[in-house]
């Protein structure tokens, strides 16, 4: 099994924060996931648009971005 990593794409990746990931493939999810924990983000996920809303009505997120 090949292993993931993140370095070889974003190159060395540092912050902190929390972090919503949204997106209904799981794969992608846990790629952007793992990437993002390395690097030091609190990560909470959502596989559609009305799991994320719930996360950000139930506070746990302070402000929302989309590309």
């Amino acid at each position: 099994m090949m292993q993931y990593r993140s370095d070889l794409f974003f190159g060395t990746l540092t912050g902190n924060g929390r972090v919503l990931i949204v997106d209904d493939e799981p794969v992608v999810r846990k790629a952007v996931r793992l990437t993002l924990e390395k690097a030091g983000y609190d990560i909470l996920e959502a596989e559609n648009e009305e799991q994320a809303i719930n996360v950000i009505n139930r506070g746990k997120t302070a402000s929302c971005w989309m590309p």
